[in-house]
């Protein structure tokens, strides 16, 4: 027997072995990121459904986004502060789910429907006054981002989730 020809064969299989082991980790780690992605947009879009769900069941708190998207001056002291606790809320969720997007965990299709919803809501009077107040909350990504959004964005006249009142540009 050649021992020589014995260890280089064992050290081939051994190589071959590092190989099929980096292939079966590679492979691992990619349907690890897939499942991260469909989690995550799983998890925001169950966030989004939660919110539509609590605004359409309360009536008192649909009344003052209604009114605050429109004319904000309106509103009273604890209102103002419901309508601004839930434009943080969201607008935290839409900060999360750019920086998702940013680092390939949300799908491009999967932003993009999240993406005209919060413009929209930060082009209506009330958003766009809120959105000027307490952008500074946000990452520096996201707000660079949605203001240059917004400064492209043409407000459609009727939006029906908030109502068929006429907007009015804030541009």
């Amino acid at each position: 027997m050649n021992w020589e020809a014995i260890g280089a064969v064992g050290e081939i299989l051994g190589a071959l072995a590092v190989v099929i082991s980096l292939a079966y980790v590679a492979i691992q780690i990619r349907q690890n990121t897939e499942v991260t992605r469909v989690s995550s947009a799983q998890n925001l879009l169950t966030n989004d459904i939660s919110t539509h769900f609590l605004i359409a069941s309360d009536n008192g708190l649909a009344a003052i986004l209604q009114k605050g998207v429109y004319e904000p001056d309106s509103l009273a002291p604890v209102e103002q502060f419901r309508f601004n606790s839930t434009y943080l809320g969201l607008y935290l969720q839409c900060d999360f789910a750019y920086r998702q997007f940013l680092r390939g965990r949300m799908e491009r299709e999967e932003w993009e429907r999240k993406e005209h919803e919060i413009v929209v809501f930060a082009s209506m009077p009330g958003g766009a006054a809120w959105w000027e107040k307490d952008k500074s909350r946000f990452s520096p990504q996201f707000v660079e981002y949605l203001d240059n959004k917004l400064a492209n964005f043409e407000l459609p006249t009727t939006i029906p989730t908030i109502g068929n009142q006429e907007t009015k540009s804030t541009t």
